[in-house]
């Protein structure tokens, strides 16, 4: 009678530690995931919408809003394997004097309230050694 007890206890225990660590596993399975989709997206939004009527002055290139803001949503909800419900986009725009935008925040929110978070800072650098102005 001893032992069925302890042995009860220790099915308890290892049953109580499997459902934990399958539920923070899953969990840190679905957050790594959603954040992937979105740096994948962003960064093939980013080149997707820039302005092609920008492309004026050597060096420069702009990207529109409302051109990265549609082509974002559509590619993250067609890229991503996790299924989301209720999902809330949110940008914020860093701009450059001129008006350019020189990063981007891209915060979702899901059904359950969790916010992923993804931030693109554009990386043109412009070598000044070779210009011949």
């Amino acid at each position: 009678m001893k032992g069925s007890i302890m042995l009860l206890g220790i099915v308890y225990i290892g049953s109580y530690l499997l459902l934990t660590a399958t539920s923070y596993f899953s969990e840190a399975y679905r957050h790594d995931s959603i954040i992937s989709t979105m740096t994948e997206a962003g960064q093939i939004t980013s080149i997707n919408s820039i302005d092609k009527s920008s492309r004026v002055q050597e060096g420069r290139v702009e990207v529109t809003e409302e051109s990265f803001k549609k082509k974002f949503q559509s590619l993250f909800e067609q890229n991503c394997n996790i299924k989301l419900k209720g999902t809330k986009y949110d940008y914020d725009f860093l701009k450059t004097a001129e008006g350019g935008i020189k990063a981007v925040r891209v915060k979702i929110t899901d059904d359950r309230n969790t916010n992923y978070q993804v931030t693109f800072v554009s990386n043109i650098v412009r070598d000044k050694g070779n210009q011949n102005d």
